[in-house]
């Protein structure tokens, strides 16, 4: 074998064991979380890992010696659980709107706030770890949510202003019955929804943003900016703006327009409405 052989094979070597390790350390840093038997999927790979001394929750750090009470599963949990946080807080700084309603109601099981799931903060009150990191964790995620139906409320708002005037005659019965079609290129604008995604019937919308990405319905008398507001006696959507003002297509017109949530259109009021996530 020549040397320029041997070169050649000791190279190819190099480059086997360099991607190999890489592969190592890909794992170590990114893995799976699991427990009870519960594996995440894809979507829920945590992503953020902190190293240091100290671990920001969100209002306030907590250091490796407030631990010094809890089990090694207690810590194993309280790692989970944080990391869970981070990967949503994540997802809300890259405005990542139409996937945080999944994502939010997958850490409030993870952490056991909507009980069908083991409990993390059950875990870690049973393995030793501090009350006052557990009550951190539910205040953090309180403060959260809040960030979330705000973020997202400001984005549908601000969109939705942009439609006044825009032509709905592209639309169903050549914007005669356009509403919910109107409502579904305003949720895209303001990426609330995924880019493509299209109802158009007015039901059907309400009830896909509830299942699809965890809206909640709210009372008439409850509905704030942000909220899409369905009207009776015939079905009717829009979006609810500042000042007592909502935007909704003008079967007339042909149009986005705004108008009064209340009196615009005779006989016609608010029935109920559907609030994006975190409120």
């Amino acid at each position: 074998m020549t040397d320029n052989s041997k070169k050649f094979i000791a190279q190819i070597v190099y480059c086997a064991n360099s991607v190999f390790l890489a592969c190592i350390l890909l794992q170590a840093n990114f893995p799976l979380i699991a427990w009870d038997n519960k594996t995440f999927s894809e979507d829920s790979r945590v992503l953020i890992r902190n190293t240091n001394t100290s671990v920001e929750t969100g209002s306030s750090a907590v250091q490796n010696s407030d631990l010094e009470t809890a089990s090694v599963e207690g810590r194993t949990a309280f790692n989970e659980a944080r990391s869970l946080l981070n990967t949503l807080r994540g997802r809300l700084q890259r405005k990542e709107f139409s996937q945080i309603g999944s994502s939010l109601k997958y850490v409030e099981e993870a952490l056991g706030l909507q009980g069908k799931y083991p409990s993390l903060i059950a875990k870690m009150a049973k393995e030793g770890v501090d009350p006052n990191i557990l009550k951190d964790f539910r205040n953090d995620l309180a403060e959260m949510k809040k960030d979330i139906n705000r973020e997202m409320t400001q984005a549908l708002v601000t969109a939705a202003e942009g439609f006044e005037g825009y032509s709905t005659r592209r639309g169903p019965s050549r914007g005669n019955l356009a509403c919910a079609w109107l409502v579904s290129h305003v949720l895209r604008a303001a990426g609330l929804v995924p880019a493509g995604w299209m109802e158009t019937s007015t039901p059907d919308l309400a009830e896909r943003l509830i299942t699809e990405f965890g809206w909640k319905r709210v009372s008439a008398s409850e509905m704030r900016p942000g909220d899409i507001v369905h009207w009776s006696p015939r079905p009717h959507t829009g979006v609810v703006l500042e000042n007592g003002n909502a935007l909704s297509n003008s079967s007339r017109l042909r149009r986005g327009t705004i108008h009064p949530v209340s009196g615009y259109y005779d006989g016609w009021i608010p029935r109920f409405a559907v609030r994006p996530p975190g409120a």
